[in-house]
């Protein structure tokens, strides 16, 4: 090798060399701005203050850190970081909601689906064939808890001493202002306490998937005042004060807590015919032997009315149990075109619960068959 040669070979070497210093640089740097801003690869808890906007700007160096440290090579855990750190996550399953996010709460960070429905209009049968669905998990009956927060929440913020405590004036009620929305936090965590995964021994979710998952439950028990011939335990108010209460203002107030509360759920609402419903309550319930047509006619009426006040068709979907019990399309329309899942995840079958008026009995198709093309939602 000439000398002119071995020059040229060191001065490449010495150029690859700095190079190699200026991307370790710009990289080192890049983690501890990632690191300052708490996005931690892998994780999902990243805070709001992390906007879009701010992830953009950092596109470049994120594609250098990622040939830098191809053990977080994966581009779509990056996407899905980034789209956790926006207001809304789910632009198609919430595109309207609103979400007040602050380093306390980040409202819209996961899905949610609820069945609101009157007894013995089949909601334990839609409970458990959405529970089948890829990357859904409904829990069932959890004894009013959402009449019961909402309550907490009422007697907290209505009481006079704590809305009117400011955080310069010292005193017994003192408090900072508390960010708009961000009781939804409270909430959720409630839901996702009483609706959790399965762990590992480690505590860990088995789901690697889990911040994709659709979390839900079932209720007959809200809005309460559907509830007035049950215990009061599982009501806002008595049924003596709840005839005393405009309904409509009743059932708006509900419609407000779920919706600043749950910003981006989606609600089925579960009807029944009042003549095939008066006669079920009557044979399921011994405490309801004089539950009738008219009492069931104003129940669905109710509800009906509550299911308005909580959004548009994007939000609520309402179902008639004497009519989707026999025809099984009207499930698989609801999953394609109000839940968004692709026709794979069609039912070829009605699950059946609580049938013969005695809960527990029924068949309860096994997830595993399902077709195999049938996918989880995931961001989109």
């Amino acid at each position: 090798m000439t000398l002119s040669a071995t020059k040229r070979s060191s001065v490449r070497a010495i150029r690859s060399y700095l190079k190699y210093l200026f991307l370790s640089t710009i990289a080192t740097a890049l983690v501890a701005q990632i690191q300052q801003n708490s996005v931690i690869i892998g994780r999902t808890d990243i805070p709001s203050r992390v906007t879009t906007a701010a992830m953009e700007e950092t596109a470049q160096e994120s594609a250098l850190f990622e040939s830098l440290h191809p053990t977080i090579h994966d581009a779509r855990e990056l996407s899905n970081q980034r789209r956790l750190a926006a207001n809304n996550a789910w632009n198609t399953w919430c595109p309207h909601a609103t979400c007040h996010v602050t380093d306390l709460c980040h409202p819209c960070r996961r899905r949610y689906l609820v069945i609101l429905a009157t007894g013995r209009s089949g909601s334990t049968t839609l409970q458990e064939m959405l529970h089948s669905l890829p990357g859904v998990r409904m829990s069932g009956e959890n004894n009013g808890m959402l009449a019961n927060l909402q309550r907490a929440l009422q007697a907290t913020r209505t009481h006079e001493a704590w809305s009117r405590a400011k955080a310069d004036k010292p005193g017994a009620w003192r408090h900072n202002p508390v960010p708009p929305q961000s009781f939804a936090c409270v909430v959720q965590q409630m839901i996702n306490t009483l609706s959790p995964p399965l762990f590992n021994a480690q505590g860990r979710a088995l789901d690697r998937h889990e911040d994709e998952t659709i979390v839900g439950f079932k209720s007959i028990r809200f809005p309460p005042v559907f509830n007035h011939n049950h215990s009061s335990s599982s009501s806002i108010t008595s049924s003596a004060n709840l005839n005393a209460t405009n309904q409509t203002q009743w059932l708006r107030e509900a419609a407000e807590f779920l919706n600043e509360t749950l910003p981006c759920a989606k609600f089925l609402v579960s009807i029944r015919d009042p003549s095939s419903h008066a006669e079920s309550v009557r044979k399921a319930f011994r405490r309801q032997q004089d539950f009738d047509e008219q009492q069931s006619r104003q129940r669905n009426r109710e509800m009906l009315e509550f299911a308005q006040l909580l959004g548009g068709p994007s939000r609520v979907h309402v179902m008639e149990s004497s009519q989707w019990t026999k025809n099984i399309s009207l499930i698989n329309h609801m999953v394609s075109s109000f839940m968004g899942f692709d026709t794979a995840c069609h039912f070829q079958h009605l699950f059946e619960l609580n049938t013969n008026h005695i809960y527990g009995r029924g068949n309860v198709t096994s997830r595993s068959k399902l077709p195999p093309g049938c996918r989880r939602l995931s961001y989109s």
